[in-house]
């Protein structure tokens, strides 16, 4: 699932996101507010993922799904 790899890799994708924003918005002060958001962003991106997951798995399956299953 991708919020199980989000969660995994964490650390190391923000790491790269705050390096590439240091690097794109060098003088602006924009920057001090991406860097404090993006991980508040990136925890409800992965809660939002797991949640549809979780919805995903208690559906029982339609007809359409088990055929396009085929």
């Amino acid at each position: 699932m991708l919020h199980e790899f989000l969660l995994a890799e964490r650390d190391e994708i923000l790491a790269l996101c705050s390096k590439k924003i240091a690097r794109l918005a060098d003088s602006m002060s924009s920057s001090d507010e991406m860097e404090r958001g993006l991980p508040v962003f990136y925890d409800e991106l992965i809660e939002v993922l797991r949640a549809d997951a979780d919805i995903d798995e208690s559906r029982e399956p339609d007809n359409n799904s088990i055929i396009r299953t085929l």
